[in-house]
């Protein structure tokens, strides 16, 4: 249906002479087409699906029923649960919908808005128990755990979990971990007082993910102070377990996305970091307001997540500045002129890929010896349809070359379309 309207504007953009417009839209509609189904999603309710994002959160209930309200900003003991979403069918990549006064909507909408529908409280075995029940059935065996940012509800943390597994057709679980930031702009001294705190029973919770849940692959994802306690988590895991090079790696990919930590502890700690992970990416951005003022808070002290001329650079770690996407990467519409950093998400858990392997990322030049830095590029991942793609992509296992095509010239139908994309699956997944 939405691949229909889009076809429809098309051929109206063309009556009108805009032919870049129409392009657009026909490249949309072969996205929509080209995106296989989503198997977190569940339900036949009209004009919205469904989505679990397993949780844990040290908040303390607020004693309120109403899902939204239902964990406050307090100090809780760590709590696990299901919290479902619902994702409308009009849903635009990127965006998390929401009520707004100025189109007079003042309460959330499934149909309209991305609305958290209920919170399902479990006991630790039941919510284990869930889990390996899902990943007994899973194909992929895979989970990746996002951990949000200042300023974040728990609620908004659950949205934004549910939003980017259903926009990455994500074929795993998505597991939110939410600690107790106040929600609040105000609430910046307040949040740093918590977020160490709860580093530490993050630590636990991915250790009892990994040992008790079924999953063979846990990715992490974790954005602006959030960091703060997954760097600490990490470094404790590390340590706990005398983790060394060369180890076997306990998680997949680790992302910290516009980290608000300071850039010199957090470049300290990555070497006891590394072995933890497959591999460490580094999103920095010069846009993040939140990033420019924790600098200032901190005696102009720079920040791991700040991104431009100073962007952190380590053999630890690859290193991308997303200054182009905006001040928030991870809610960047790629249904824009750009894939967003979801693309680049999805391309890492798909096949670990370095970062040469990536689309839409370039080198910045380096003296001899020093460790490159890579800049996202606007106008290089245009095509719409590449989060479908990569979609099938990554469900069908694909590795070589030659099956990238394949998978590109089955599932989309305009051929000049194809050829761009197949030129892109084949960079990333050659040598």
């Amino acid at each position: 249906m939405i691949a229909g309207d889009l076809a429809r504007l098309a051929r109206l953009s063309d009556l009108l002479g805009e032919a870049e417009t129409a392009r657009s839209y026909r490249d949309a509609a072969q996205a929509a087409l080209a995106a296989p189904a989503d198997p977190v999603t569940r339900g036949d309710n009209p004009g919205f699906r469904e989505v679990d994002v397993y949780y844990a959160t040290d908040r303390a209930r607020s004693g309120e029923d109403d899902p939204n309200t239902f964990y406050g900003a307090d100090r809780g003991a760590l709590e696990l649960g299901i919290a479902t979403v619902s994702i409308p069918e009009t849903h635009t990549p990127g965006v998390v919908e929401a009520p707004s006064i100025w189109r007079l909507e003042f309460r959330a909408d499934p149909a309209k808005h991305v609305v958290l529908q209920r919170i399902t409280p479990l006991a630790e075995q039941a919510f284990y128990s869930r889990l390996q029940s899902v990943f007994a059935d899973a194909p992929g065996k895979e989970a990746f755990v996002f951990v949000h940012g200042y300023n974040v509800r728990f609620d908004q943390a659950a949205r934004r979990a549910a939003q980017m597994a259903y926009d990455m057709n994500y074929d795993g679980v998505p597991i939110l971990y939410s600690w107790p930031s106040r929600g609040s702009t105000v609430g910046y001294v307040a949040d740093t007082a918590v977020v160490r705190l709860s580093g530490r029973r993050l630590s636990r919770f991915l250790d009892d993910l990994v040992a008790r849940s079924g999953a063979e692959t846990i990715h992490i994802v974790a954005h602006s102070m959030g960091n703060r306690a997954l760097t600490d988590a990490l470094e404790l895991l590390a340590l706990r377990h005398g983790l060394q090079p060369g180890d076997a790696p306990v998680f997949g990919q680790v992302i910290f996305a516009a980290p608000d930590v300071d850039a010199g502890l957090f470049k300290a700690m990555l070497p006891t970091i590394r072995p933890v992970a497959r591999r460490l990416t580094l999103y920095a951005s010069e846009e993040d307001w939140a990033l420019t003022a924790s600098r200032k808070l901190h005696g102009d002290m720079p920040r791991a997540g700040i991104g431009g001329a100073t962007t952190l650079s380590d053999a630890h770690i690859d290193s991308i500045d997303m200054s182009e996407l905006g001040e928030d990467m991870l809610s960047h519409s790629y249904f824009a002129d750009d894939s967003s950093a979801l693309a680049d998400l999805m391309t890492l858990f798909w096949r670990n890929a370095a970062p040469q392997h990536r689309c839409g990322l370039e080198s910045r030049a380096a003296l001899a010896g020093e460790v490159p830095v890579w800049a996202y590029r606007r106008d290089t991942c245009a095509e719409r349809s590449l989060i479908g793609v990569l979609g099938h992509l990554k469900r069908e296992g694909v590795q070589s070359e030659e099956a990238a095509r394949a998978v590109v010239r089955r599932t989309v139908s305009d051929r000049d379309l194809a050829a761009r994309l197949e030129r892109v699956v084949s960079a990333m997944v050659g040598d």
